[in-house]
């Protein structure tokens, strides 16, 4: 049978599956925007790459491999992809080490889907806890580019290496820990050396990076994906609102599950956690980060062990660091607890390279002071001044000792006097409901 009629009989199998024992996932697979595109068997056995997502509308299986697998096993695969979709982990990665990343992630599901798929969580071990992981013990058994090609010529792809051992370590609490945070806790358990390197944005060494997952892509097919990181969003989310009323109309899905979709959903972001995101993905700055990671080649399946990832990296290009501004309106009734945690935004961005250092202006109806900050200096946000309120000094200051800013984000509430135009990229963090600038990017505070 070939490959494209395997990937169809493939996809009706699983999704009257996942339909069936889990209905979100079967409903979210089998709408017109995804598809299921095949990984050659050149790809399967040079770059062991099994399964990827574009965290968009597609997801990549090699079909010799995926038929292979306990249906159970091949359910747990295609969900695995769909919850990097619906979490956007390629948006959200931001200044992180792409492959680290990619399994901080790849912990954070897998600890969410086996409390739902308990028949694949059997079928799936040893598991590869976080100290295994670091300790990087079990690289020796890699499978070989021989081993792999032998897998293509007999179809005996499940002979491989642990393939069926997946990222899991259950003392990671995901009640408690965000990937963001498991990101953090795997950092941290890097060897100095390594961990140093991440942090000057290097890649890791070969030993520790190859035994890592690579199955988010930002790109499909080595092109980045046309529609906008907004579009995808509310493509993506449009897609969960429908799934999860399939499956609440079926109700045979388990309430674990249930209580995360609907906590996806209904999540309401923090501003700071929204201007965090925003800055990251704002195009302004994506051409002046300190290393942009400008491809990153699908690997494997996260359900495959660490033992056998192939060592593929991201490239990598330098670039100019930017140029940020933040104007605090000195008469704006933003909380100290807001400006404390957004300076903890500006500190990470500028020290991850998104820009070189950062100019705080305080504003009311005139430039009351002026604060620069360069990197290892601690950021505070204290407004200086009072009275009347004018935007518009800070756009002539701007011009006059800036032009070349690549991002403002203004703290405000919204009342006073707009410029009429401008050529910096703009993000407006206001206070109240009742304001709208007349340009940029706004986020309610």
């Amino acid at each position: 049978m070939d490959n494209n009629r395997l990937i169809q009989q493939i996809k009706s199998e699983t999704t009257s599956r996942l339909y069936s024992k889990y209905p979100f996932f079967g409903a979210f697979l089998f709408q017109e925007r995804m598809r299921i595109k095949t990984i050659s068997d050149a790809d399967f056995a040079e770059k062991n790459a099994r399964a990827y997502t574009n965290c968009n509308d597609v997801i990549g299986v090699h079909p010799g491999w995926l038929n292979s697998l306990h249906r159970d096993v091949a359910c747990f695969v295609l969900a695995h992809e769909i919850l990097h979709i619906i979490h956007r982990h390629d948006a959200t990665r931001g200044h992180r080490n792409p492959t680290l990343w990619n399994v901080a992630c790849d912990y954070y599901i897998n600890s969410i889907l086996f409390s739902a798929f308990p028949e694949a969580k059997k079928r799936m071990t040893p598991h590869i806890t976080v100290d295994v992981f670091i300790d990087g013990t079990n690289t020796d058994a890699v499978s070989s580019p021989d081993m792999r090609e032998e897998a293509v010529k007999t179809g005996k792809y499940s002979t491989l290496p642990d393939a069926y051992a997946c990222m899991y370590d259950e003392q990671i609490d995901i009640d408690e820990m965000s990937a963001a945070d498991i990101y953090n806790m795997l950092l941290n358990k890097l060897p100095p050396d390594q961990k140093q390197a991440v942090e000057a944005g290097e890649e890791l060494s070969k030993a520790i990076a190859s035994a890592m997952a690579g199955d988010i892509s930002s790109t499909e097919d080595g092109e980045a994906c046309e529609a906008s990181t907004d579009a995808i969003d509310k493509a993506v989310a449009d897609a969960v609102r429908r799934a999860a009323a399939t499956a609440k109309a079926i109700g045979t899905q388990s309430a674990n599950l249930n209580r995360h979709i609907d906590a996806l959903i209904n999540r309401k972001q923090p501003f700071t956690e929204v201007l965090n995101n925003l800055i990251l993905r704002h195009p302004a700055l994506q051409n002046s980060a300190k290393h942009d990671y400008t491809r990153y080649t699908p690997m494997s399946a996260t359900i495959s062990s660490i033992t056998r990832r192939a060592s593929v990296y991201p490239g990598r290009r330098k670039k100019r660091e930017g140029e940020a501004v933040v104007a605090i309106d000195t008469s704006a009734s933003i909380s100290d607890e807001d400006l404390a945690n957004a300076a903890a935004v500006f500190e990470k961005l500028r020290d991850s390279g998104k820009f070189k250092t950062l100019t705080v202006l305080h504003c009311d109806a005139e430039i009351c002071a002026v604060e620069q900050f360069t990197k290892r200096q601690r950021i505070k946000l204290n407004p200086k001044g009072g009275g009347g309120t004018s935007f518009v000094p800070v756009f002539e200051w701007i011009n006059e000792n800036k032009p070349n800013t690549d991002l403002l984000v203004y703290i405000t509430d919204g009342y006073g006097e707009f410029p009429s135009k401008t050529g910096t990229p703009t993000i407006w963090c206001i206070s109240n409901d009742s304001v709208t600038p007349p340009f940029g990017q706004l986020i309610r505070v």
